[in-house]
C-alpha cells in the first residue's frame, strides 16, 4: 500500500501525493482496486485537491456501493500538476537532470 503522507515538508507531501496520482487506477496490472493499493487520507487528499475525482456509485434503492465498484479518474488539474511537478530525484547532485 502506498506509504502514509502525514509527516515531512510541503515539497516532500506534494511530492508524495504527485507520485501517488502517477501510480493510481482503477485496477493496476497484478488486479488489485485502488482502493486496496492507496491509502484512505492520500486518496481524499488528492480528491481534495480536485487532481482526482472518485465515481461512487449507488443502486436504484439508493443504497451506496461497495468500495470494489467505484471508478477513479484523474482530472485535468491533476494531470497540469504532473505536467508541472518536478521530482526532486530527477536530478544530480550538480543539478544536471537525468
Amino acid at each position: 500500500m502506498t506509504e502514509r503522507y502525514i509527516e515531512g515538508d510541503l515539497n516532500d507531501r506534494l511530492d508524495a501525493l504527485v507520485r501517488a496520482l502517477v501510480d493510481l487506477c482503477t485496477r493496476d496490472e497484478a488486479g488489485p482496486h485502488f482502493t486496496e493499493t492507496t491509502e484512505p487520507d492520500v486518496l481524499d487528499q488528492l480528491e481534495r485537491l480536485g487532481w482526482i475525482e472518485i465515481i461512487r456509485p449507488t443502486h436504484p434503492t439508493g443504497i451506496p456501493c461497495n468500495a470494489e465498484d467505484w471508478t477513479v479518474t484523474v482530472t485535468e488539474a491533476g494531470l497540469d500538476m504532473w505536467d508541472a511537478h518536478v521530482f526532486v530525484d530527477e536530478f544530480d547532485m550538480d543539478g544536471t537532470r537525468h
